[in-house]
C-alpha cells in the first residue's frame, strides 16, 4: 500500500515515544509530512523537518489539510479521537501496540499490532523511496503560513486593545499575554492589569535598549509582526504616548521573549507625528511612517515587515485614510516607502484607488486609502 501511495501523511501519537529516529527515517523515505496528535507532541515535534503541526480542535490548519489531501494516512501509536478530522477517502493504516485501540475512531484498511519503533524499523527496509516531494513541500509551506504570528514555540501573543481590566473597569489596555495552545493556558507577561478612561502612558526608556521597566502605552488597532528570531514587533495604533496624550502613534517596539523585555526601536514617543517618506524605494534610518491605526501588516519570505495604509498622518496634511506601502528590514532597522501616496488629500479625506484593468498588474495600480479593524 505504501509503495503505491503518492501522497502519504503520518499521524503520530504518544506511541511514538522512543521512535523519533525511525519516524524521521520513515517520513524521509515516504516524503510524508508528519502531523502529531496532542499527546504525541513531546515525542514527535522536536528536531523534526517533516513536522506540519498538530491537528484536532487546538491544531493548525496545516495539520488538517495534510491529512485531508493524502491518499494514504499512516497512524502510528495514536487513538486520535476526532472523527471529523480523518480523511474520508484515504486508505488508512494503523499501527499500535494496543490492539483494542485499532479501528475505534475510523475505518482502517490495514492494521498492525506491535511496538511502533520496532514495526516501522522493519517496515523501512521494505519501502521504496518516493521520488515525489510535492505533497510534503505543499504541507510544509502551509505550515509556515499557518505559523505566521506565532513565536518559535508555537505560542500566540496578544497586546492591549480596548476592554476590561482585572477589576472589570473599561478602558484602553497595555497588557501583554501569551497563550500556549498545547496546554490551553494563558499567561500575563507584561504591561499593566489596570485600565483607565485615559489609558496607560508608555515607558520608552532609551531608544534601541531593552529594559524591564519599558512597555508600550495603552492602544488599539496597532500593527504587529514576528521576526525570524521569534521576537515580537508592534507599531503604532490609536493610543497613549509617553505623556499620556491620546492620538495616532508611530512608535515601533520590539519584545524579546527570552528576556521578557520591551525595547523602543523607532518612531516617536509623542502622538500625531507626520511621516518622513524619504525617496521612494530607498531605505533610510530617518524614514518613518506617520502616526496611524488600523494598518495592514505582513511578513515576507526574507523576514522583512510590510505595512499598508491605515487611518492617520501622511507627510504633512491633516490626516485621513492612507494608501502608502512601507517595507521594514529588522536587521538594519531601516524603513523604505515603497508605493502609494505620501498624502491623504482626496475628495473625501483619503487617496482614491487606481484600479486599471481587472486581473492585469500594472505599475500605476494602487488600492485606495483605507484602514482595517
Amino acid at each position: 500500500m505504501l509503495n503505491k501511495s503518492k501522497t502519504t501523511t503520518i499521524l503520530a501519537g504518544a506511541g511514538c515515544a522512543g521512535a523519533h529516529k525511525e519516524l524521521l527515517e520513515l517520513a524521509g523515505k515516504l516524503k510524508a509530512p508528519i502531523v502529531h496528535a496532542l499527546r504525541g507532541k513531546e515525542f514527535v515535534e522536536y528536531d523534526n523537518p517533516f513536522s506540519v503541526g498538530m491537528t484536532g480542535l487546538l491544531g493548525f490548519s496545516s495539520g488538517y489539510h495534510a491529512m485531508m489531501n493524502c491518499d494514504t494516512l499512516l497512524m502510528l501509536g495514536t487513538d486520535f479521537p476526532y472523527q471529523q478530522f480523518y480523511p474520508p477517502d484515504a486508505t488508512i493504516i494503523q499501527i499500535d501496540i494496543r490492539g483494542e485501540q485499532i479501528g475505534r475512531r475510523t475505518k482502517v484498511d490495514l492494521d498492525l499490532v506491535g511496538d511502533v519503533r520496532v514495526t516501522i524499523a522493519a517496515l523501512i527496509t521494505q519501502l521504496r523511496a518516493n521520488p515525489d516531494e510535492s505533497h510534503l513541500s505543499a504541507s510544509l509551506s502551509h505550515y509556515d503560513e499557518a505559523r505566521k504570528g506565532l513565536d518559535a514555540n508555537g505560542n500566540f501573543w496578544l497586546f492591549g486593545g480596548g476592554g476590561y481590566d482585572a477589576a472589570g473597569n473599561v478602558g484602553s489596555l497595555s497588557d501583554l499575554w501569551e497563550f500556549n495552545p498545547s496546554a490551553n493556558q494563558w499567561a500575563w507577561m507584561s504591561g499593566s492589569n489596570t485600565a483607565s478612561a485615559y489609558g496607560e502612558p508608555g515607558v520608552y526608556g532609551t531608544l534601541g535598549s531593552p529594559a524591564a521597566g519599558n512597555f508600550p502605552g495603552s492602544r488599539y488597532s496597532a500593527s504587529s509582526w514576528t521576526d525570524s528570531s521569534g521576537h515580537l514587533w508592534l507599531f503604532g495604533g490609536e493610543g497613549y504616548d509617553s505623556t499620556d496624550e491620546e492620538g495616532w502613534l508611530n512608535d515601533l517596539w520590539e519584545y524579546n521573549i527570552s528576556l521578557n523585555e520591551w525595547a523602543w526601536m523607532g518612531g516617536s514617543g509623542i502622538v500625531n507625528n507626520f511621516g518622513v517618506y524619504g525617496t521612494l524605494g530607498t531605505p533610510a534610518a530617518a524614514n518613518v511612517p506617520g502616526g496611524r491605526f488600523g494598518a495592514l501588516s505582513w511578513t515576507d519570505s526574507n523576514g522583512h515587515f510590510w505595512l499598508f495604509g491605515g487611518d492617520g498622518e501622511a507627510a504633512s496634511d491633516s490626516g485621513g485614510d492612507l494608501n502608502d506601502l512601507w517595507e521594514f528590514d529588522p536587521s538594519t532597522n531601516q524603513r523604505a516607502w515603497m508605493s502609494g501616496s505620501s498624502s491623504t488629500v482626496g475628495t473625501n479625506g483619503g487617496q482614491p484607488g487606481v484600479y486599471g484593468t481587472l486581473g492585469t498588474p500594472a505599475a500605476g495600480n494602487i488600492p485606495g486609502g483605507r484602514f482595517f479593524l
